[in-house]
Formats: C-alpha cells, structure tokens, sequence
C-alpha cells in the first residue's frame, strides 16, 4: 500500500510536496487545485513501471495517461529543470474475518544475506528532465533522460531485526568523474552497449552493501548501473584483475575461496585469471622462508616448480591440481599459514606485485 507521495515542480505543484495516503484518500478541491495533478504523477509512475521498453526513464505517453511532452509537466517558470516524483509503500494487508493480515513480499533468494525474510518497507524518488543543452534535447523532450534515482528498502529478518539497504543513482559528471574519464581507465571496454551506458550514471551504495559486495570481490569499485527504467538493475564495476588473482591464490592455500566462487558466479577470474610463473615462484620462496623442512609444504613446493617452465597458469588449473593433494597435504598448508597472522597479508601484496594486469570492467 502507498503511504506517502511526494511531488516537485510537476505542473502546478512547485514546491517539494508530501501527501500522507491511507488505506481510503479522498481528493477534494475546487477546480486546478491540483487533484489531477496528484493523480497524473501515480499514473506517470504506473505505466513506466509496466511498459515493456527498459531503457525509457519515465513514459510519459502510455495505456494509462497521454501528458504530452516534459514542458507540458514541468512547472511554468521554475527556476529546477527537474520533476522529481516520489513514494513510500508498504506490502499489501489482506483482512481475514476480523483479522489484519500482512502478506510481505519474500525476498529472493541470492540478492540479500541468508536471514534477511521479508520486505518491510520500499521507498523511491526518481527526477527526470529534458537535458538541457544537450543536441537531443527535443527527443528528450519525449523521452526524458533519468537525472538521479534514490531507492531505499527496509528488510525484516528473522529475528526481527531491519536491514536497510540504499542505492542512489545520478548523472556522471554531476558530484563524480564524467563518462570519457571513467573510460580513460580502461584499455579494454566491453562491446556491449548496456555496460557502456551504465557508465553514465554515478552509483553510491550503504556501507553494508559495499561491505557485502566486497565479499565477492575485494577490489571492485562501482562506476556504473544499468537501469529498468529508473530502477537498478545491474551494477557495473571496476576490478583490479591483480588483487583479485593475488586474492584467490592465497584463499585458495587456506581452503577458502571467495564467495565469487563459491556461490559459482560468472567469474572472469577463473577462465581468464592469469598467474604469471614468477609470482608461483614467489610464492615458493616465501613457504620455504617460513618452514624449517620443506615436509610440511613440499607436495605444494613440487606442484609450483613443475609449473616454472610455463609463463603463465590459467587459475582454474590451478585450483583443480591443489584440490588433488591429499586431505593431509592441504592441512599441514592450511596449519602453516593460520599460525602466522601476517603470512597470508604477505602472500596476497607479493603476488599482488608481480602480477601485471590492466583495471577491467566486470557487469
């Protein structure tokens, strides 16, 4: 059930407006006072939401309300070249006998951490405008241009604990690096044309999502989104092919393999990671510096020097021959490195210095 909505600059309503909704709302008022307006904007909202072409921001002509072009919405003479439209909803209630019963959505599975049950609450806000300046700005009058998106959602978890979880979206350039800069860091771009568009938005996540996401790769950065119209869809990010190698290497001695893995995402790492022969001989030399006898890592030792004569080994090869040492082999490893805190560290920066690999972008 909607809440709240709220509305700027859209046609007669100039200023940033709230309208607190109940279960029954009626619109009363003499004539341009604005009750059309309120209804235009939910209408505005509803058919964007249902059509099929994503990449339109907002809809402004559809089954639901023909509004015309983006100067027939925006306010006359307002100073903002944005409309902003937002909300605040809750899931539906259905009564049974004398009873309120909440029906909260469930979460799917994979996008939010185990525990986390239901959906609380969803708020959004999304502004549009016509681009101003720009040399498309008379298509955009048709088909606006998103100018930022917020999205904010309230989990319920088990124990009945909240989780919010908030992503905003704005046009780059705006607060961060513009598109021609953000690609400038690249040497290889994507041919798809959803990862170069995403690019034009800036993406800010909460803390705990960027914790979250970190997990699956500890280097990424998010410098982009792709969008189903103005709601995120996919998030695209940058990633240090160096750090995440050095990373899987070391995890990987230890039985641990990041979740990336281990939850068998579409990992570029493990059919294109690349780990340079020197780095496995840095490797060897760094195990032979900490064990008095090579008994305890030499199974290890032995399976890096038969890899000496290549230049490279992809790190699925990798992985699979270490996976093929005895359960006793990978525990003496194993024991070996959870009893120095720092060896792991020191695996991870000495890979991380002889592997050379360029940023990349990961959808």
């Amino acid at each position: 059930m909607i809440e709240k909505w709220t509305m700027f600059n859209f046609k007669s309503i100039r200023q940033e407006t709230d309208l607190e909704l109940a279960p029954l709302t009626l619109f009363a008022g003499p004539n341009s006072s604005g009750k059309s307006t309120v209804l235009q904007s939910i209408l505005l909202i509803a058919q964007t939401l249902a059509h099929k072409v994503g990449s339109r921001s907002v809809v402004l002509n559809g089954a639901l309300a023909k509004l015309g072009q983006f100067d027939d919405l925006r306010s006359a003479d307002a100073e903002a070249n944005q409309i902003l439209v937002g909300w605040e909803c809750r899931p539906r209630q259905a009564v049974v006998g004398r009873r309120i019963v909440r029906r909260p959505p469930r979460v799917q599975a994979g996008i939010f951490p185990p525990g986390i049950g239901t959906v609380e609450k969803v708020a959004c806000d999304v502004s549009f405008d016509a681009n101003p300046g720009s040399p498309q700005r008379e298509l955009h009058q048709l088909q606006p241009r998103l100018f930022s998106s917020n999205l904010t959602v309230t989990l319920r978890g088990e124990d009945y604990t909240d989780l919010i979880s908030e992503i905003s979206l704005s046009q780059s350039g705006i607060s961060g690096p513009s598109v021609s800069e953000k690609l400038s860091r690249f040497k290889d771009i994507p041919d798809s044309q959803a990862t170069r568009s995403s690019l034009d938005l800036d993406v800010e996540l909460d803390n705990d999502s960027v914790a979250e996401l970190k997990e699956y790769w500890n280097s990424a950065q998010v410098i982009g989104c792709e969008l189903r119209h103005f709601l995120p869809s996919r998030l695209t990010l940058e990633i240090d092919p160096a750090e995440e190698i050095a990373q899987m290497v070391a995890f990987s001695l230890l039985g641990e393999l990041p979740r990336a893995m281990r939850f068998g995402r579409d990992n570029f790492l493990a059919s294109e990671g690349r780990i340079p022969a020197s780095a496995l001989e840095k490797l060897s030399g760094i195990l032979l510096e900490t064990v008095d006898t090579e008994s305890a890592v030499g199974p290890l030792l032995q399976m890096v020097s038969e890899t000496d004569e290549q230049e490279t080994i992809g790190f699925s090869r990798w992985f699979h021959r270490l996976r093929k040492l005895s359960p006793h082999e990978r525990d003496s490893i194993r024991r070996l490195l959870e009893e120095s805190d720092s060896l792991v560290d020191r695996i991870i920066q000495e890979l991380r210095n002889e592997i050379s690999a360029e940023p990349q972008l990961a959808p």
